[in-house]
């Protein structure tokens, strides 16, 4: 099953897998595509590589919102490394430094609410994914989220319904919407509203290990009377 190691991570692999799921390197080419969310370094966009443009659609997402909602603050959750570098190079360049912040790893789960609960909305935008656990967190909290159109994710948040969906590798479309939900602080609670009952059906972490338990039993069941006849 596990057939191949990522060269980055080192973390064992799927063999069926052209990418890592713990780092998001691409496996099929020697060259590093990590997908950062927005766009990885080699996307494109007008059919330039972002190796040549930058991080010009990041920033320009940044800079369009701060046009429209001068007060906005950007918190990066999980940056380190070599993101981390580029992104704290890109606020200087923008000079923005002021609107964005850096949360870099947390250390503690407990620690997650912390920075959920001063947020307005919750992005959450990668191009491979099943449901982000960040979006869960986020709805949990009380923010309102904004996501890519993955059918994982869309499967439990509807555009418009308890949430904002995004074609991926779109940032101008994703920069519309922030400022859209932004300022309209009834869809917010709207989204809010329905989120929280979403998050006690489907992610109440002790529900669904009853559930897992239930099923383990059953099996186990199953396979003890196979064994006695």
């Amino acid at each position: 099953m596990f057939g191949k190691k990522c060269p980055k991570c080192n973390e064992r692999v799927n063999k069926n897998y052209d990418f890592c799921p713990s780092c998001g390197t691409n496996l099929d080419s020697p060259q590093d595509k990590m997908d950062y969310g927005l766009l990885g370094k080699n996307d494109n966009i007008e059919n330039l590589p972002m190796e040549e443009l930058g991080r010009p659609a990041l920033g320009k997402l940044i800079n369009n919102v701060l046009k429209e909602i001068p007060t906005a603050i950007f918190v990066f959750i999980w940056a380190n490394g070599e993101l981390l570098y580029d992104l704290e190079h890109l606020v200087k360049t923008l000079n923005v430094a002021d609107r964005v912040r850096f949360a870099g790893k947390i250390e503690s789960h407990e620690q997650v609410p912390q920075y959920f609960n001063i947020a307005d909305i919750v992005v959450s935008v990668p191009s491979c994914d099943s449901m982000p656990v960040s979006a869960w967190e986020g709805m949990a909290c009380g923010v309102a989220p904004i996501v890519s159109d993955l059918g994982a994710v869309t499967d439990y948040i509807k555009d418009g319904y308890n949430g904002l969906v995004v074609p991926q590798r779109q940032p101008h479309v994703l920069a519309e919407k922030i400022i859209n939900l932004l300022k309209d602080e009834e869809k917010k609670k709207l989204f809010v509203q329905r989120n929280l009952e979403l998050v006690r059906e489907k992610a109440d972490m002790n529900k669904n290990m009853r559930i897992m338990e239930q099923i383990y039993s059953s099996l186990i069941d199953k396979f003890k009377n196979r064994a006695v006849r």
